[in-house]
């Protein structure tokens, strides 16, 4: 398993399950960092148990899934120079407060005042899983 599979299964379990907006899972419907928690074979809500750990305690999956975050934190926050070293607190930030919608935050100048359609996350999920095939060819 990589950040690839997990990325494009995340697409896959968005459109079999649903669009949830607020929680990782609600009535079997999924936000976009659940469904990359199922893609990854954990529960929707398994981002929960990794957001305050040290990095240099996760499990091979973590390490996984939150590469497949930042992936997706470089597409949908791509003026970040860090994303491929924020730590799990900060991509679940940014991801969930892109994906839910709306947030104003002028430290950081991010500024997602509404959440994006099912198509703007898909096409999101997309670009994430390009950039992971552009990483794999280049390692």
């Amino acid at each position: 398993m990589n950040a690839e599979t997990i990325l494009n299964a995340a697409i896959s379990v968005l459109k079999q399950k649903g669009r949830h907006l607020g929680d990782y899972e609600c009535d079997g419907k999924v936000c976009v960092l659940g469904a990359m928690g199922v893609a990854a074979g954990l529960t929707p809500d398994y981002w929960s148990e990794v957001e305050d750990a040290d990095l240099d305690d996760l499990e091979p999956v973590d390490d996984v899934l939150l590469d497949a975050g930042r992936l997706l934190v470089h597409v949908i926050a791509p003026h970040r120079a860090d994303y491929d070293h924020l730590h799990p607190a900060a991509v679940i930030d940014l991801v969930g407060r892109w994906h839910d919608g709306p947030t104003e935050r002028a430290a950081d100048q991010v500024r997602f005042l509404d959440p994006p359609s099912d198509t703007a996350v898909f096409e999101a999920l997309a670009e994430a899983v390009r950039l992971a095939e552009q990483a794999g060819a280049s390692a």
